[in-house]
């Protein structure tokens, strides 16, 4: 009982260190994140990011708390067989012999995994990306099903590492079930053969030593798998961590002459523009476009990695700056520059700030939050400034008309709302800021035309004035009202002067006013008000209408777009249980594997009982070497029954992790874009990132090790009661009402924390997710201890589940090792009592086997827990492949047009 506390105490201590160290990683990995440079930044993208965060940390968790059994079990090898070659003499290393003779083996096979791992990491990071770009740009993509095949071809090479990673498992698992077995028929053979006598003593003392050696065995390839998979996350972490950074940032001076002074200024790109652009990502001949990334855009060259030269800048404060330039001259690149997108060429290079620094880009970020929380950004609320933010970005009567006003829930990247409407609310977040220099790259050009001259009227040239504002525009109708100009070509600044000046010289900028010059004022107002103009977008209720008009899913709250996280209760239904069967390849899959655990436990339970009847040569007319070669023949029967089972369980697994992969996937690619407005991204990744790992790797694993030990169990308990003419089914009743009494408390309450730790988990990938896409906005507005401090939040929330899920599993380890001590202490007491009526061979095997109960108990109850933990993965994958509502099919059959259509250039609708 003393040993069976110690033990769970120090589980319970090594979970806890392993969660530790997880949520550290994970704070560290997000801080690095935000410091990430251009080139990083393309490497280590937010999929690859998330992936890292939600598979390679758990698996350096698992090691953690494994650790300690790479010392523990080697230890209880050497001591076994140390006490086997006391007991049974020489005979015993030939059981030996076969345990070394297998480590070479073992190691090649680990090396295998590691070498799989390693492989199978890069596809994955690479399916994620695809998914995560295809699903973040799934409203601007019609070629829904291409994009479905591409990712499915490399799910395909996945897969193929998947199953041979889950074969290699499933024969480690069972050699370590089948090794023992193999050392004990070697060397009982080996002892019948040099031992005069075959004393049934020696032989079931040495048998229960050999079936104690089963657990160390079965512990020692499971560490060695998990340090393969650690290995392989490690490094892949320490590629993150010692990725480089984002080391040049402007400098803030307060007592700076000049509001914006930048000296020996030549910026380079760190690899290519539309990596740091964010504007799109390629990937072999796709283009998918991020619409919320907030970097400032730039039209250079992907090509031209020297962006920027001589830049030498004086602006003073308080100044309304405009730069200007045609496509590709650097104007662009000349604000990436200030807020630290570029990298400077050389040392000497300056840029310095006189104050606060406020951002506008060009591709505005929005957060998944209220309206007024994406202005606030972070900020206490000020009534005044409030308002005055509202009106002069012309929000006051999309506020009056929207559904919850200004709490109304803008979705994630701001997906319910238009490119103008996204940059107004950018605005306002900057005018609330208050912010003594403000950057606007190219603000206007989202909005209609008399939009745009309200808010540069009301907004830049209003409620800004006194700041010092850079103003990169198309919109030069707009430049006379500006103080300075800049005018920028070919990287450099070629012009830099005021207006009237720059005219008289007829240099660069007088040719793009020529060429370029805009509209009149009073064009300008007749292209507004003009019937064929386009209709200005002056309020988001246009797009976001009223609670009246709103689909149900968003009518029941006129506050919160996004909805809960779908969240089943009470045990996995039974249907999950069906569709994880039928993914497996169905009833002949399951009745074939069921057949090969009889047969192996079966096989089993006649080995034992033939070295009864062996030791008392019970059988008359079996000569010596007839009971040596059935006993061997059983032996080898029963390790190759248990490695077949094992290895069907793989390949089933691997059907199904296939399966529900694609028909979730699928409906999700299909389903309406509402689901994209109330589900954000980070939500549907976890799925398709930590819920699938599950499926793939660890639910394999769980239903392997349950079926194996409930079979040993079960044929444990049928022995012992043979052994004891049935006496021990009187105890073992009220024993079996406690066990049941206390794995039904367990599993109610682990598969509940399982699942809140699974909803809990979905907010962090969100923000994590969501923060990288923003990440320059949040340095521009010196936001990061903000996003920080959430992040931290958010990973202690998720803890709170987790840490009590596993203090739950100590709490039911500790009480199955009660049980299972008093199994070993009522089947001595039978073994005793009966001792004058059953044979004393048959007494020690029941004895032997009855030692096993404690971890056979433990490890059946543990893992069908965690198979059943694990089918959560399976239900919540499920739930997108069946439950999902999708779009009408594209074409109906029988409804086909000719098939010369189209044959005409006319649109006609009817009805």
């Amino acid at each position: 009982m003393t040993a069976s506390t110690c033990v769970q105490f120090f589980f319970s201590r090594a979970t806890a260190f392993g969660m530790s160290v997880r949520a550290t990683l994970t704070g560290a990995i997000y801080r690095k994140s935000l410091r990430l440079s251009g080139a990083s930044r393309q490497r280590f993208n937010p999929g690859h990011i998330t992936n890292i965060i939600s598979t390679d940390l758990i698996r350096t968790e698992l090691f953690i708390w494994m650790f300690h059994f790479q010392w523990t079990s080697p230890t209880q090898i050497v001591v076994i067989v140390a006490l086997l070659l006391h007991i049974i003499g020489v005979s015993a290393l030939a059981g030996v012999g076969l345990l070394l003779c297998m480590i070479p083996l073992q190691i090649w096979i680990i090396k295998l995994l590691v070498n799989l791992r390693r492989k199978n990491a890069k596809t994955t990071d690479q399916r994620i990306r695809l998914t995560s770009e295809t699903l973040s740009s799934i409203r601007v993509i019609n070629w829904e099903d291409s994009f479905l095949e591409r990712i499915f071809k490399i799910r395909e090479e996945e897969l193929k590492a998947v199953i041979s990673g889950n074969i290699i498992r499933g024969y480690i698992t069972a050699s370590g079930f089948a090794i023992p077995v193999l050392a004990s028929v070697i060397t009982f053979l080996v002892y019948s053969v040099i031992s005069p006598e075959f004393d049934s003593t020696v032989v079931f003392t040495a048998l229960a030593l050999f079936n104690v050696l089963r657990n160390p065995l079965n512990w020692l390839p499971q560490m060695v798998g998990a340090w393969a998979d650690t290995r392989v996350a490690i490094g892949r972490i320490q590629a993150l961590l010692m990725s480089e950074e984002n080391e040049f940032e402007p400098t803030v001076d307060s007592a700076a002459e000049y509001s914006v002074f930048v000296e020996d200024g030549d910026f380079m790109w760190d690899l290519s523009e539309q990596e740091v652009s964010g504007k799109a990502v390629k990937d072999s001949g796709f283009v998918v476009s991020d619409e919320n990334t907030d970097t400032i855009t730039t039209d250079e060259p992907a090509y031209e990695r020297i962006a920027l030269k001589g830049i030498n800048l004086k602006i003073p404060k308080g100044k309304l700056v405009a730069i200007v330039g045609s496509v590709g001259s650097g104007k662009s690149s000349l604000l990436s520059a200030l807020v630290g997108q570029l990298r400077p060429v050389n040392e000497n290079a300056r840029v310095v700030f006189s104050g606060s620094m406020g951002l506008a880009a060009q591709i505005p970020w929005i957060m998944n939050a209220s309206l007024k929380d994406n202005i606030l950004f972070g900020l206490p609320f000020d009534q005044k400034q409030y308002d005055k933010a509202v009106r002069v970005c012309s929000l006051t009567h999309d506020l009056e008309v929207l559904a919850g006003g200004d709490m109304a829930e803008i979705g994630e990247k701001g997906i319910n709302l238009s490119g103008g409407q996204k940059q107004r609310v950018s605005l306002a977040r900057l005018v609330y800021s208050d912010s003594s220099i403000v950057l606007l790259d190219d603000v206007l050009s989202a909005v209609d035309a008399h939009v745009g001259k309200a808010i540069f009227n009301e907004c830049i040239a209003g409620a800004l004035s006194g700041k010092t504002r850079l103003l990169v525009t198309h919109q030069l109708h707009f430049v006379p009202q500006c103080d300075i100009v800049i005018t920028m070509k070919n990287g450099r600044i070629s012009e830099y002067g005021i207006f009237s000046e720059l005219m008289a010289a007829n240099g660069e900028f007088a040719k793009l006013m020529h060429s370029y010059g805009g509209i009149s004022e009073t064009d300008e107002e007749e292209t507004a008000n003009s019937d064929t103009g386009v209709k200005a977008e002056n309020n988001l209720g246009a797009e976001y209408p009223k609670a009246s008009s709103q689909p149900n899913h968003v009518q029941n709250s006129s506050k919160r777009l996004v909805v809960a996280e779908d969240r089943e209760t009470g045990g996995v239904k039974s249907s999950v249980f069906v569709s994880f069967a039928v993914a497996m390849g169905g009833a002949k899959s399951i009745s074939l594997l069921i057949f090969m655990l009889v047969l192996s436990q079966s096989l089993r339970v006649g080995t034992d009982l033939w070295l009864v009847y062996w030791t008392d040569f019970s059988i008359p007319g079996l000569s010596n070497s007839a009971y040596m070669w059935t006993y061997f023949g059983l032996g080898f029967g029963q390790s190759t029954a248990i490695v077949i089972f094992s290895l069907l369980v793989a390949i089933g697994g691997t059907a199904a992790a296939k399966s529900l992969h694609r028909e979730a996937l699928t409906r999700i690619a299909h389903t309406p874009s509402s689901f994209f407005d109330t589900n954000p991204l980070g939500r549907v990744l976890n799925r398709f990132s930590r819920d699938q790992d599950v499926i793939d790797n660890t639910l394999p694993d769980a239903v392997r090790l349950f079926f194996i030990a409930f079979g040993m169990a079960c044929s444990t308990f049928c022995l012992v009661s043979y052994a004891t003419s049935g006496w021990f089914l009187i105890a073992l009743a009220p024993l079996m009402c406690a066990y049941y009494y206390v794995q039904a408390l367990y599993r109610n309450s682990a598969r509940e924390l399982k699942r809140l730790d699974s909803l809990t988990r979905s907010p962090l990938y969100s923000h994590i997710n969501e923060s990288m896409t923003g990440v320059n906005t949040i340095k521009a507005y010196r936001e990061q201890s903000r996003f920080i401090k959430k992040t931290d939040d958010l990973i202690d929330a998720n803890n709170v589940p987790y840490y009590l899920q596993n203090m739950g599993a100590r709490w039911l380890g500790m009480r199955l090792e009660y049980i299972g001590n008093t199994l070993v202490f009522v089947t001595s007491i039978f073994g005793v009592a009966s001792r004058n009526v059953v044979n004393p061979s048959l007494i020690g095997l029941a004895l032997s086997y009855s030692l096993q109960t404690t971890q056979l108990l433990q490890l059946c109850i543990r893992q069908y827990t965690d198979a059943e933990v694990q089918l959560v993965s399976i239900e919540r994958l499920n739930y997108y492949a069946t439950k999902v509502e999708t779009e009408a099919v594209g074409i109906v059959q029988s409804n086909r047009p000719a098939v010369d259509w189209p044959n005409g250039g006319v649109v006609e609708f009817k009805n």
